[in-house]
């Protein structure tokens, strides 16, 4: 930390120039003199000397959480070089909600592991909410994002777009009826026929369910039951056993290689595409190789894009893996 950054400090802690001056060891004049050069460089007051004892100006209070930033940061790297010089291993830790750290992120820490055998990487499945708190404890240098509206210290860049895919087992009545319907209305099947279909939904409290509940409620769909799951590899083992019908992600199909045995039925891009996110605390250090990871999950999902067309074999119309 430097001199300035450490008298401003001070100041705050004890109150005062002249409280700050003695627990310094300076004079007030000086000490005064440092914090004035400071707030003309910067263009703006930090403190408010009229108050007993002195208080932040907004701006004040902006530098302040700069400061500490910085400070923050320069204990991280401080603390990876003296790592490095112990001959410490590098590390990477990634976080992702399960159904992406069960598929695309694994693909890409897989590379990674080839690329960089020395390193340490580590993946952690968790909830948003969870993967923001470890962020924010230093536990993650990055994260995959389903959710745009993250604190601002968080950077977003965008990776790819996901959209949910209905699934039905194949040779089942209900996914006859629906390829039938969808031949006769050139790929676009009656989503009212899944009335009083058995469903393997998520949570009530996760965002995708209320899409599904949307979707139910504009084509007039209840169904017969409902097992609530957590994440969308039980939805798959459940629908296997005939338990019923599942929504999931695109890349989870594509990646995880669980869903064989299944008929895809494209669904209202309204209401089940959305954002995927590359996320980094940016109070903390950016490791360069969470840059090679975003180039690995980008590379995958154009791979998929491009090479399979999932998006057409998917979207546009059913495909079936009988």
């Amino acid at each position: 930390m430097n001199s300035a950054d450490e008298t401003v400090l001070k100041i705050l802690e004890y109150g005062s120039i002249t409280g700050a001056a003695k627990a310094t060891g300076l004079t007030q004049p000086a000490l005064s003199s440092s914090l004035i050069r400071l707030e003309q460089e910067l263009g703006f007051k930090i403190f408010n000397r009229k108050t007993t004892p002195v208080s932040l100006t907004v701006k004040g209070r902006m530098y302040i959480d700069l400061i500490r930033r910085r400070q923050k940061l320069t204990d991280c790297f401080e603390e990876k070089i003296k790592a490095v010089d112990k001959g410490e291993t590098v590390t990477l830790s990634v976080g992702a909600t399960v159904t992406y750290a069960d598929s695309i992120v694994m693909e890409a820490v897989a590379r990674m592991s080839e690329l960089h055998p020395d390193c340490r990487l580590s993946v952690r499945a968790a909830t948003m909410d969870n993967l923001v708190k470890l962020s924010g404890e230093g536990k993650l240098d990055c994260f995959i994002s389903t959710y745009s509206g993250l604190p601002e210290q968080f950077r977003q860049e965008l990776l790819f777009y996901d959209r949910y895919i209905l699934i039905v087992p194949s040779g089942t009545p209900m996914e006859q009826a629906l390829s039938d319907s969808a031949l006769h209305s050139g790929g676009v099947p009656d989503y009212a026929l899944l009335n009083g279909a058995p469903f393997i939904l998520l949570d009530e409290e996760q965002p995708m369910r209320q899409r599904v509940n949307d979707f139910f409620r504009f084509y007039g769909i209840q169904p017969s039951k409902v097992i609530n799951i957590d994440h969308n590899s039980a939805a798959v083992t459940l629908a296997k056993k005939g338990c019923g019908i599942c929504f999931l992600p695109q890349s989870f199909i594509r990646f995880s290689g669980l869903c064989d045995r299944f008929v895809y039925f494209p669904l209202p891009d309204m209401l089940f595409k959305y954002e995927i996110l590359f996320a980094v605390n940016d109070d903390l250090e950016y490791s360069p190789l969470c840059g090679e990871l975003k180039t690995a999950l980008l590379e995958f999902a154009g791979e998929w894009e491009e090479s399979r067309k999932f998006n057409n074999d998917t979207a546009d119309r059913p495909s079936n893996d009988k």
